[in-house]
């Protein structure tokens, strides 16, 4: 997989020829856009509303995070799903940092 910076004149050319021989070969391709992952304001942000949360609930930061941020209010943001090597249905939360600024928005 080839990550290309559009805005990097250097990196144009080379998108374009690596486009373009992926054209030639009738390759199955699929294309992103790449957002930027969520801001430090943000995340700070988000951990001051978590701790003043928790301490009013009285819990702690991180189960704050993970108990009612993750898998209360925003479920269908973090919560995924994958099998393992078993063959088994896995549930499994994502981390904030994984998050897009406008996914960090929303939640």
């Amino acid at each position: 997989m080839s990550l290309f910076n559009l805005k990097n004149e250097y990196d144009i050319p080379k998108f374009k020829a690596y486009v373009n021989k992926l054209f030639q070969e009738r390759a199955v391709v699929e294309v992103k856009k790449k957002l930027p992952n969520r801001t430090l304001a943000q995340n700070s942000y988000l951990h001051l509303l978590l701790g003043y949360f928790g301490s009013e609930y009285g819990c702690s930061l991180d189960e704050a995070k993970i108990d009612f941020y993750k898998r209360t209010c925003n479920r269908d943001l973090f919560e995924r799903k994958t099998v393992n090597k078993k063959g088994k249905e896995v549930t499994y939360l994502r981390s904030s940092s994984e998050l897009t600024t406008g996914e960090m928005t929303l939640s």
